[in-house]
């Protein structure tokens, strides 16, 4: 069961994804980055459910 700070990276050791577990469900903000390391999407995240998600610099959906 994941729990804690996540981080995924690519082959090439990148980040690629970062957020956080809650007893194995996605809490919190979940960020996006391209293989610039820009970010390029954050997601929000309430017991693995999500509640709501931005492009980088842009407006929030719900």
């Amino acid at each position: 069961m994941n729990h804690g700070d996540y981080e995924e990276r690519d082959a090439e050791g990148r980040l690629i994804l970062k957020g956080q577990f809650d007893q194995g469900l996605k809490t919190g903000v979940w960020t996006q980055f391209n293989e610039k390391g820009q970010k390029t999407a954050e997601r929000y995240f309430e017991k693995n459910v999500e509640t709501s998600a931005r492009p980088a610099g842009g407006p929030q959906v719900r």
